[in-house]
C-alpha cells in the first residue's frame, strides 16, 4: 500500500522540479552551442554536469543516512535555485560564457547529488516494499512528463524567445519544489542502532556492502559503461540535430520529447514486462533495446527515424531505471540506503563525466557518427554479459535474502 500524502506531495514536488529539468535539458547546450561551436568546450559543459558524481556522490550519501532527507532535499532545491537564478541573470546581461557554464553546472549538480540520494533513500520509508514498483514507475512518468516531454520543446521555444527564459523557469521550479518539500509530513530520519561512526566509516560500510552484492555490483559496473555511452551521446545530440538532421532550437526540442513517448509507453507497461519476464529478462531487454536506438542514430539522417531511435531508447531506459531502482530499494536495508545508493551512483553516474570527454573528442577526432556507432556496440556487448552473468534465480535469491 502506498502512504498516499507523502508519495503525493513527493510526486507534486518532482512534477514541478521535472519541468523545469526539461527546459534546460533543451536550453543548457542550446546556449553552449551558441557560445562556442568546439565540440570540446560543448563536451567540457557535459564534465561539469556529471563531474560531482565523482567527487561528492559517497559523502552525500552518508549525509543522507545521518539526517533528516526532507530537509536534506529542501535545502539541495534552494540552492539549485539559487543556482539556476544566477545563470539566468548571466545571460539576461550579457554575462554568460562557457566558464560561467561550468560553474553554475558543476554546483547545480553537486547539489543534485545531495537531492538525488535523500530521496532515493526516502521513498522506501514512505512507500511500502510491494508498493515500490509502482511509486517508481509513478516518478518515472511524472520525470518523463516534465523533463523530456514538456520541458524540451517548451525550453527551446523559451530560448529562442528570450535566452535567458528557460533558467529563470528552471530557477522558479527548484523554489516551488523546496515549498513542497518542506511540508511532508513525518519524521524522514533514518533509524540507527549502531554507535555514532565518522563519515568515512560510514562511506566504507555502503561500499563494503555494494560491493558483496552479486547482483547489485554486476548491475552496477555494467550501468556505469552504459552511462558513459549515454551521456556521450546526448551530450552530442544538440551537433548531430543541426549538422546531420538539419534540425534548428525548435526542432531539438522536439526531437528530445520524443525520447519522452517511448519512456512513457515504458512507465506504462514496465510492471506487465517485469511480471513477464522477470528482473534478468527486463535488464537484458532494456539493454537491447539501447543498443538498437544507438545503432539508428549512428545510421541515419532522417530527423523521423532518429525520433523513433530516441523514443526506443527511452522505453528501453525507463525499463531499466524502474526494474532496478525497486531492485535496489528492496534488498538494501534501510540504514544503508544512503549509503549503498550514494557508491552505486559514485560508479554508475560519475563514471558519466568520462563520456561527455569521450563523446567530444570522438567526435572531433572521428565525427559525430563514431560516437553513436561505439555506443551501440558497447551497450550490445553488455546486453551479452548480462545474459550470461544475470539470471533469474540470482534475482530470486537476493530478495528473498532481504527479507529472511
Amino acid at each position: 500500500m502506498l502512504r498516499s500524502r507523502a508519495l503525493r506531495t513527493l510526486l507534486v514536488a518532482a512534477a514541478a522540479s521535472n519541468l523545469g529539468d526539461g527546459v534546460t535539458v533543451a536550453a543548457a547546450p542550446l546556449l553552449a552551442a551558441s557560445l562556442t561551436e568546439d565540440p570540446r568546450r560543448i563536451g567540457a559543459v557535459g564534465v561539469a554536469l556529471t563531474l560531482p558524481w565523482l567527487l561528492f556522490a559517497l559523502p552525500s550519501g552518508a549525509v543522507a543516512d545521518r539526517a533528516d532527507r526532507r530537509w536534506l532535499m529542501v535545502a539541495a532545491d534552494l540552492a539549485r535555485s539559487a543556482c539556476m537564478g544566477l545563470l539566468a541573470l548571466a545571460v539576461l546581461t550579457g554575462e554568460a560564457s562557457i566558464p560561467v557554464l561550468l560553474v553554475v553546472f558543476f554546483a547545480t549538480t553537486t547539489a543534485y547529488t545531495v537531492f538525488h540520494n535523500a530521496s532515493q533513500a526516502a521513498l522506501p520509508m514512505v512507500v511500502d516494499r510491494d508498493g515500490l514498483s509502482r511509486a517508481n514507475a509513478r516518478f518515472q512518468t511524472v520525470q518523463i512528463v516534465g523533463a523530456t516531454l514538456v520541458g524540451p520543446p517548451l525550453g527551446g521555444l523559451l530560448f529562442a524567445a528570450a535566452a535567458a527564459a528557460p533558467f529563470a523557469l528552471d530557477a522558479a521550479s527548484f523554489a516551488v519544489s523546496a515549498a513542497l518539500l518542506a511540508t511532508l509530513p513525518g519524521r524522514l530520519r533514518p533509524e540507527r542502532a549502531e554507535a555514532p561512526s565518522t563519515i568515512s566509516a560510514d562511506i566504507v560500510e555502503g561500499a563494503r556492502w555494494l560491493l558483496g552484492h552479486r547482483v547489485l555490483r554486476t548491475i552496477c559496473w555494467v550501468l556505469t559503461l552504459e552511462n558513459i555511452a549515454e551521456v556521450a551521446g546526448f551530450v552530442m545530440l544538440v551537433l548531430l540535430a543541426r549538422e546531420a538532421l538539419g534540425l534548428d532550437a525548435r526542432g531539438y526540442g522536439v526531437l528530445l520529447a520524443s525520447f519522452a513517448v517511448g519512456g512513457l509507453l515504458g512507465a506504462a507497461v514496465t510492471e506487465r514486462l517485469h511480471r513477464q519476464v522477470g528482473d534478468a529478462g527486463s535488464v537484458v531487454g532494456a539493454t537491447v533495446g539501447m543498443a538498437g536506438a544507438w545503432a539508428l542514430l549512428a545510421a541515419t539522417t532522417s530527423p523521423v527515424v532518429a525520433g523513433l531511435a530516441l523514443s526506443l531508447y527511452g522505453f528501453a531506459a525507463v525499463w531499466w531505471n524502474v526494474v532496478t531502482a525497486s531492485f535496489r530499494q528492496a534488498v538494501v536495508p534501510e540504514r544503508l540506503q544512503g549509503r549503498v545508493n550514494s557508491a552505486y551512483r559514485l560508479a554508475s553516474w560519475g563514471a558519466s563525466s568520462l563520456g561527455a570527454a569521450v563523446g567530444g573528442l570522438l567526435a572531433a577526432a572521428l565525427g559525430l557518427r563514431a560516437v553513436y556507432a561505439g555506443a551501440a556496440v558497447l551497450v550490445a556487448l553488455l546486453a551479452v554479459i548480462l545474459w550470461r552473468r544475470l539470471d533469474t534465480a540470482a534475482f530470486a535469491a537476493a530478495r528473498q535474502a532481504a527479507v529472511s
